[in-house]
């Protein structure tokens, strides 16, 4: 009776180390697993900061085209005031033809240049997405 006490008694001591070493491995599987999730939560940090870097650049840089397309819209306003009143202060009465890149000119007129003046865009649109047309 002592010998199946002290058998059962192993077993029981055994079942136990077992379950210790069970232990052990479920708390070293937690602590990996929290590791794991730290470094997630790192990255996923970094990530949101590199995205909210690149909006406010991609901001930035359309502020930038906004003012650039500002610019060029005031400049071709200021070379059309520029043209009109070089074509009215000619000496010889006619009108020089210039072309400038912002400037729509008609070719219906057959190349006089005293109707395509008259015709020539006289107002620069701008729209809050930086694109710009004449009307």
């Amino acid at each position: 009776m002592l010998t199946k006490k002290d058998l059962e008694l192993d077993q029981c001591t055994e079942e136990w180390h077992r379950d210790q070493q069970l232990l052990e491995e479920a708390k070293l599987e937690i602590e990996r697993l929290g590791d794991s999730i730290r470094r997630e939560m790192e990255s996923k940090k970094r990530v949101e900061n590199m995205l909210k870097s690149y909006k406010d650049e991609v901001d930035t840089l359309n502020e930038a085209l906004r003012i650039a397309a500002l610019d060029i819209a005031s400049t071709a306003g200021d070379q059309l005031l520029s043209d009109e009143e070089d074509a009215e202060g000619d000496e010889s009465g006619t009108p020089q033809k210039k072309y400038l890149p912002a400037l729509n000119r008609s070719s219906g007129s057959g190349g006089n240049t005293a109707n395509s003046s008259s015709r020539l865009s006289k107002t620069l649109v701008i729209s809050s997405d930086g694109s710009y047309s004449h009307s």
